[in-house]
């Protein structure tokens, strides 16, 4: 061991300090009465302070052994005291003096020792666990610095008043293992913390570490678990001033989960609470990217009543069409959706869009495959939409003339008229046509909703009459059949 008074070395008595003003406020965060040390009964603080001193010059004089056990002995009369500032000072003393003599295998071997001992005092252990984590950061042999994570975990498992710093070094933990490629083990570490249910972590700190779950959930592809913990975060919490950050990383990684499960609408309400955001109104580029992604994602989610409405609230609600005035391209397209005219394809304004950065991101991020391509979903969506505008003019038509306006073949017109028949069940107005092949025409009947719920309501009461009369008869046979045997 090299002296403490060594340039550049750190005095291992300084902590005294850090135990005197920092310890009460870090066993006092409104922890259960259980996780508190009982009052004091003698001071030892006196005696810590002499034993301190006396250990230093042991040291410089290399009887580290010696100084050990002279600082130990009065910290077990101190801990049977219930004096927990006192306490603090002496285990925090005897590690210090082991990590200035740079021996990690003492500091990794006196750790779990000192707060394992009889009746320790949970004060001396949150203070122990908070200088050596403090160590963490200045360590830059990877090998020491894993071993000393493990000391401290093993230390804070099952221990609720240090299961803060439990959750900071596992995450520590999985940052290293995600560095060293290993994502899955990080996720996997993560995973194991529960941090929503710390009553003593900050709600921003508790905020940071579920985001940091869904994003190695995301980069591990477990979209199911990136969902269930999507859960744990209220959306008018990050909904704060100061957590314009979070809330922006929060809705981006659900963004991608969307996109994979390909559920544009989900997609287009989080470029919504995006644009919601101060941060996001204040700055162009945020908001002019975040309202192209609000427009091409809404163009691209399936006709329902939702996709209809928003659409609509995007051409006429003051504060999009505000921002629309400044996007031509975008206003142009939206335009089109909301007008009962054929869309012409390839779009008028495809150039424009391409040519768009924005534009070629929102295509092609979180792809679900290789053959996915947003392009051609969004040419479905508007034939989808001629067909609807075609409904609103056309009692019946040929096959050959709808293929001519959708600009299909007749298979292929035929093809979407039967997908659109079976998806618009959602739709603001259901989509019904009855196709006649041989004659190769088109008949978009009107139904009304009205007569076939009654029709429904009729049937299903029928069907219940006829099993109550099966019933019956069941039941009169059984009681014939039981009679004969009798006699």
């Amino acid at each position: 061991f090299g002296s403490s008074s060594q340039s550049g070395a750190p005095n291992p008595f300084l902590i005294r300090t850090m135990a005197d003003s920092g310890a009460a406020e870090i066993i006092n965060r409104g922890l259960d009465p259980l996780a508190k040390d009982p009052k004091a009964t003698e001071d030892f603080s006196k005696a810590a302070e002499e034993v301190i001193e006396k250990a230093e010059k042991l040291v410089q004089g290399g009887r580290i052994d010696e100084a050990v056990e002279e600082m130990l002995a009065v910290e077990k009369k101190s801990r049977m005291a219930s004096d927990g500032i006192s306490t603090s000072k002496l285990i925090c003393a005897v590690v210090t003096m082991f990590y200035n003599g740079k021996d990690m295998a003492k500091v990794n071997e006196y750790i779990p020792l000192l707060t394992k001992k009889r009746s320790q005092l949970k004060r001396a252990i949150v203070d122990l666990i908070q200088l050596a984590m403090g160590w963490l950061v200045k360590e830059d042999d990877k090998s020491k610095k894993l071993e000393l994570i493990t000391t401290l975990m093993s230390v804070t498992d099952g221990k609720i008043f240090v299961e803060v710093e439990g959750a900071r070094l596992t995450k520590i933990l999985a940052e290293s293992k995600e560095a060293d490629g290993d994502v899955d083990a990080a996720c996997s570490l993560m995973q194991e913390v529960q941090v929503e249910t710390f009553g003593t972590m900050d709600k921003m700190e508790k905020t940071k570490y579920i985001l940091e779950q869904m994003r190695l959930c995301l980069a591990k592809k477990d979209f199911v678990r990136t969902q269930i913990i999507s859960k744990k975060i209220n959306p008018k919490l990050i909904s704060a001033a100061d957590m314009q950050d979070l809330k922006l990383g929060y809705y981006k990684y659900l963004v991608q989960y969307y996109l994979h499960e390909g559920d544009y609408m989900a997609a287009s309400n989080c470029f919504q609470r995006i644009l919601d955001t101060p941060k996001v109104k204040e700055t162009a580029e945020l908001w002019q990217d975040a309202m192209k992604m609000l427009v091409l994602y809404t163009a691209l989610a399936k006709r329902t009543n939702e996709q209809v409405d928003l659409i609509n609230r995007i051409n006429l609600f003051e504060d999009y069409a505000k921002l629309l005035e400044q996007l031509p391209v975008f206003k142009a397209f939206v335009t089109m959706f909301v007008t009962e005219e054929l869309i012409r394809w390839p779009l008028p304004m495809e150039a424009e869009l391409k040519a768009d950065k924005a534009v070629t991101e929102a295509m092609g991020l979180y792809l679900r495959d290789e053959e996915e391509n947003r392009w051609n979903t969004l040419h479905k969506r508007v034939i989808g939409y001629n067909l609807y505008v075609i409904q609103q003019y056309y009692t019946e038509i040929r096959m050959s003339r709808l293929g001519t306006l959708l600009g299909l073949s007749v298979d292929e017109a035929e093809k979407e008229v039967s997908e659109l028949v079976t998806d618009s069940t959602l739709g603001i107005k259901p989509f019904t046509a009855r196709m006649d092949r041989p004659q190769g025409i088109v008949s978009f009947s009107k139904v009304n909703l009205e007569n076939v719920m009654n029709t429904w309501v009729s049937d299903v009461t029928n069907i219940l009459q006829m099993v109550d009369q099966v019933s019956y008869h069941v039941q009169k046979e059984i009681m014939v059949q039981g009679s004969n045997k009798k006699r």
